[in-house]
């Protein structure tokens, strides 16, 4: 079974909001491991469909892609940016998950800042090409 058709099959199996929300824990998981009901899910999908074992490693490299551009992250070193951020607003949060979920210009420290001032982060090209547009078109507004 191919990675699409493994991605294909999983988001039809958990429905289209808990996939989004297993994607986007997994991708973004500190620990390097899947939360029980990730776990649960994954198992269902593997009896379900006969599919061999998989460790996290494996997972991630099904599942590391943007499911809006539907291509692979790609690696990048971004800025630290340290201190309380304001959040974006609920529809500006909707808009941002809808166009680009992936963007990650920059990645997020804790309020107090320290000595690492570039981090590793993984990003989708297409993200950042939207996001681009649309700042270009506000600002010829």
């Amino acid at each position: 079974m191919n990675k699409l058709t493994v991605r294909l099959q999983f988001r039809e199996m958990l429905g289209e909001e808990k996939y989004i929300k297993f994607l986007s824990l997994l991708i973004d998981g500190k620990g390097k491991r899947l939360l029980y009901w990730q776990e649960k899910a994954w198992e269902r999908f593997q009896k379900k469909f006969d599919y061999p074992f998989s460790d996290y490693e494996h997972l991630l490299s099904i599942f590391e892609y943007c499911h809006v551009h539907n291509v692979d992250l790609q690696e990048d070193t971004v800025e630290m940016v340290y201190g309380t951020v304001i959040p974006p607003s609920k529809s500006e949060q909707e808009k941002i998950e809808m166009l680009y979920p992936h963007v990650n210009l920059v990645a997020y420290g804790p309020c107090w800042e320290e000595d690492k001032k570039k981090t590793k982060i993984k990003f989708c090209h297409k993200c950042r090409e939207v996001y681009a547009l649309e700042k270009e078109v506000k600002r010829r507004r």
